[in-house]
């Protein structure tokens, strides 16, 4: 079971959800990290998706909102333990602990 699980809900913020994805490989290596991409550009998801492998990357057709992305993500989750995070947060540090 992941120590925790980071919750990402973006609409096609790219560039600062690598930011974001990186900072959390470097500071929480061992966090389950899923992603909910609403109206996904499927070639920048695919990028995305092979850069950070470990990421469960959800690519949506339709933008259901904020709070339905936040739901899809839940339900996959795996650790009772959620963290929900912009995706234009970066982490200078371990947050879980």
């Amino acid at each position: 079971m992941a120590s925790a699980s980071i919750l990402i809900v973006g609409y096609r913020a790219y560039d600062e959800l690598e930011r974001c994805l990186a900072s959390v490989a470097r500071h929480e290596p061992d966090a389950e990290v899923i992603v909910v991409d609403h109206q996904a550009d499927r070639a920048r998801a695919g990028t995305l998706s092979s850069a950070f492998p470990r990421v469960r990357y959800v690519a949506r057709d339709e933008n259901p909102g904020f709070g339905a992305g936040v739901n899809t993500a839940a339900r996959l989750t795996t650790s009772p333990l959620l963290l929900l995070l912009n995706p234009d947060s970066e982490l200078h540090g371990p947050v879980v602990e």
